[in-house]
This record gives C-alpha cells, structure tokens and sequence, in this order.
C-alpha cells in the first residue's frame, strides 16, 4: 500500500491523499496507564519464562491443565497489585472525549484480563465496560474491548481486526496506539497506521523499529495530548512496501 494521510473527520483540507481516521485502538498497560514494568520482571520470575520467550507463549506451552492454572492465578494476582497502582497517562480523558465528540470509534485490545480493565475504566472513565456495556449512554469508549480471553492474542492481527470488523471500517482507517512490540507487530499485521507511546522503559521497542531508516512507526508520541496534536495536524502513513 502506497502513503496516504489519516486526518480527523474535521479537517477541511480535500487532498486526494487524505482518509478520514474511522476509529482508534489503544493498548492499556503502559499506553493509556504510566507503565509498570515490574510486572513483567515479576510474572516472568514467577513462571520462570526463559530469556526471549514471550510469557503468554509460555503459559500454553506448559504440559498440564493445573500447570497452566496455577501459572495463571501468579499472573492474575500481579495484574490485581499492579491494577490497584494504575495511573493514567496525560490526556486520557480529555483526548477520548475529544475523540468521541468527533464520533470516531474507540476500544482498548490488551494482553491483562478483564478485571483490571475494568478497575480502570470505572475509575479513571467512569465505567464499567463488563457491567454497563451502554454506560448509561455516556460510554466515552466505543467497544468491544478485547483482553486476554481472545485467543490468540497480540501480536496477532486477529483480536484487532475483531475489532474493526464489529465497526464496520477498514483497517487503514484505523490507527492502533500502544508500547510494545506486540501492539506495534499487532497493528502492523492489521493493515493498521501505527503510533508507539514512547516511555522511559521502552526505548528498546522504538529502537528495533529503527525509526528514521524503514517504514514501520507512522509517529511516536510520549502522551495521549500528544497524541492528539498529532491526529490534528494529520498523520502520514508511510507505505507497507517494504515490511
């Protein structure tokens, strides 16, 4: 696919480049919340993941049914400590609001369960996405919201496009904003444009994408007011040919 630019239904430049952004897909942990990364140094130690495997690769690798249970509840209770710790990144509500004004779509695609999703939702978007999936009409995110329970998860482009199948859009009108390789490669696998939410423990994923020599970040932002300023100025989505 050649280049084209991803502008918001607003913009009243007509350039023949121009598509208009139909929905949003974010990562939860370390995009819309300020990371902890103890939590993976941790899930790893506690299911002793060896160096370069990923750790949800790990848990279906092991050889029974009660080793992979009890390799879980160690996963759920991190997530339960680290959700009881979230924070929200600058600009989380103002930017969803932002966009849901602008009626383009919304939905969080994370590899956490369902529980700390909605523990964050409810306190930081005054919602609950499992319990009131109409949020009484105020829902300031769109939906579906797909955790781990989708099989198989990041990085495969399958919980995105089930989500962009449930909106009725086309994947390069969708931008998947996330931290990590997985939601990158997610997005990528898609058809999706791509934006990595850049941190202090994540230098290492924007540096794999060699950002200034090949076509694969369409932009790296370190907020979601960033993040926005960016969407109004319009993005450009550099041509796949080369992934």
């Amino acid at each position: 696919m050649t280049g084209y630019r991803l502008v918001l239904p607003n913009n009243t430049n007509n350039d023949e480049t121009n598509v208009t952004i139909k929905g949003i897909i974010f990562d939860m942990d370390g995009t819309l919340t300020k990371p902890q990364t103890w939590m993976f140094g941790e899930m790893r130690n506690q299911l002793n993941v060896p160096n370069g495997i990923d750790i949800l690769t790990h848990l279906d690798s092991l050889p029974t049914i009660k080793d992979k249970e009890e390799a879980e509840l160690k996963l759920r209770l991190i997530e339960e400590k680290a959700m009881i710790e979230q924070e929200p990144t600058i600009g989380l509500f103002e930017t969803l609001q932002k966009l849901n004004k602008l009626d383009i779509k919304t939905s969080i695609c994370t590899r956490n369960v369902p529980k700390p999703v909605s523990k964050f939702c409810s306190k930081f978007l005054n919602y609950d996405p499992f319990n009131d999936e109409n949020g009484n009409g105020n829902s300031i995110l769109t939906g579906p919201i797909v955790t781990r329970e989708f099989k198989p998860p990041k990085p495969s482009a399958k919980p995105l496009l089930h989500i962009i199948n449930s909106w009725n859009v086309k994947s390069n009108e969708v931008i998947m904003v996330g931290d990590s390789n997985d939601d990158i490669d997610a997005g990528l696998n898609a058809g999706c444009a791509v934006i990595l939410l850049r941190h202090d423990d994540n230098y290492h994923v924007e540096k794999s994408y060699n950002f200034e020599n090949n076509n694969k970040l369409d932009a790296i932002v370190t907020d979601l007011n960033e993040l926005y300023n960016v969407l109004e100025n319009g993005l450009y989505v550099k041509s796949r040919e080369s992934i």
